[in-house]
């Protein structure tokens, strides 16, 4: 064991989170940190345990820095398998929140021939944990009251986690919408609608998303600013906001896997934030707007 690993359990063993972050900025440790980052990704997500990020949320951020500084300096196809390796033995998806920032790290250094791949595997492998949330109690409240559903602990956890998926999305979208028409291209779309859709299906579509308006002013749920910016993703990664989302879920129903495919729920909940709450409907194609319609079938 080099003596970075062994300083480093030595600081995070005392929740000592300054000594820490100063043994893995030592210059000295560069070099070596260059070669072996892949080794810290283990060491640090020892102690991201639901146990530790009720206890001690400054030392989880701590290990959060951490996996940042180790994926900026290391190698990311090694990086990636390591990091990967430790989403996959989470016990809670409260912990994913801790790894996405290093992980959106790594997905954009892989080389532009393999991201389409890596990005797929990377996606699918969070996507595991989102299928793990729990579905909320139709509690059968409306109006204000319904309001009060955002405040339970398990739908604060998801909210978190949500606002954390859409900073991870951010660089992922940009660079793909920036980025030269090409076939590698085209997967990185597919991969990223799908896996965005699969979010609206669960949990965003479980979130209370009906904003709730006065005479003074209009409350909006706690999801919806995070609801708005997936909505606004596919957007980006679309000319065709309607129909390309449509036949994607089409094509991606012949599959034989059903892991890969999109839920009604998914398709369901991205038709209503887009046409009963007005997201993004500026990007919707002119031969959809009501009057075109209207003129059309007339």
């Amino acid at each position: 064991m080099s003596e970075l690993l062994r300083n480093l359990r030595i600081a995070l063993e005392d929740w000592d989170v300054v000594r820490a972050e100063s043994e893995m900025k030592k210059p000295e440790n560069r070099e070596w940190l260059e070669k072996n980052s892949w080794d810290i990704f283990p060491l640090v997500c020892e102690y991201l345990t639901p146990e530790l990020e009720e206890t001690g949320p400054h030392l989880t951020q701590c290990c959060q820095d951490l996996l940042v500084i180790a994926a900026e300096a290391g190698n990311a196809k090694e990086n990636l398998m390591s990091v990967l390796n430790q989403i996959d033995g989470f016990r809670s998806y409260t912990l994913v929140k801790r790894v996405l920032p290093a992980l959106s790290i790594v997905l954009m250094k892989i080389k532009d021939k393999s991201k389409a791949h890596s990005w797929d595997w990377a996606l699918d492998t969070v996507g595991t944990h989102f299928k793990t949330i729990p579905y909320p109690a139709n509690t059968g409240l409306e109006g204000k009251e319904r309001l009060t559903l955002d405040l339970i602990p398990e739908t604060v956890d998801s909210l978190e986690l949500l606002d954390d998926i859409c900073v991870f999305l951010e660089p992922l979208v940009t660079y793909t919408r920036a980025s030269e028409e090409s076939v590698e291209n085209v997967h990185r779309i597919k991969f990223l609608s799908r896996f965005i859709l699969q979010v609206l299906g669960h949990p965003v579509c479980c979130m209370n998303q009906r904003p709730v308006s006065s005479q003074t002013d209009t409350i909006l749920p706690r999801s919806f600013k995070s609801a708005q910016t997936l909505v606004s993703f596919l957007a980006a990664l679309h000319t065709d906001v309607l129909s390309d989302v449509l036949r994607l879920k089409q094509n991606l129903d012949r599959m034989t896997d059903e892991s890969n495919r999109i839920s009604e729920e998914g398709v369901g909940g991205y038709l209503y934030l887009m046409f009963c709450e007005g997201m993004s409907l500026d990007c919707l194609p002119n031969v959809y707007s009501h009057s075109y319609l209207l003129t059309a079938s007339s």
